[in-house]
């Protein structure tokens, strides 16, 4: 049961990330994908970074809270569950299409491998 909610979690944050990682710092953004991305624990991002454990945790709280408020007051992932609904019928040529223009865009960056 805790891997399902910790899948869940894993999920729902991904998801807002992709949406809204812009509006956070570069090592906001790092610290993020060592966690959410490349499931590395917290003593190895703090090693990583030359910062403490607690640190991290505090950095990974207050970014999750942040989500949180954002997704709130912008909605977009329900949006976006919204629209999925309402294509599911839609011809596919025509879901994709549009599927792609509201999808978040990915900066070039994001498909760099982990070191």
């Amino acid at each position: 049961m805790a891997d399902d909610s910790k899948l869940r979690e894993f999920t729902h944050y991904n998801a807002c990330f992709d949406w809204y990682h812009s509006l956070f710092t570069e090592k906001q953004q790092a610290l993020f994908k060592a966690y959410f991305h490349y499931d590395l624990s917290l003593q190895e991002i703090a090693d990583d970074h030359h910062i403490s454990k607690a640190a991290v945790s505090d950095a990974l709280r207050q970014m999750k809270e942040k989500l949180d408020s954002l997704e709130v007051e912008f909605q977009l992932l329900k949006r976006t569950a919204a629209m999925m609904d309402m294509l599911k019928d839609a011809p596919a040529s025509l879901r994709e299409s549009l599927l792609a223009l509201w999808q978040p865009r990915k900066d070039e960056g994001d498909n760099a491998d982990h070191d």
